[in-house]
């Protein structure tokens, strides 16, 4: 989950505003009960669209001149 959705599930379960939530995701995070995880799969895909990208750009630049 999200950060944001984190802090709307918050929202709603404790039933308060998004100060008092976004209050009780730093203590959460403090305390260590909510981890930071990467999303390594879309990083991955991200990478390798930006390669294909530059590849693309590359022979079509060798192409034309």
């Amino acid at each position: 989950m999200s950060k944001k959705e984190i802090i709307k599930e918050i929202m709603f379960q404790c039933d308060c505003d998004r100060e008092q939530a976004k209050e009780i995701f730093r203590l959460a995070r403090q305390n260590g009960d909510i981890d930071i995880v990467v999303n390594w799969i879309r990083i991955g895909n991200i990478l390798v669209a930006s390669l294909l990208i530059v590849s693309l750009i590359y022979f079509f630049w060798n192409k034309l001149f």
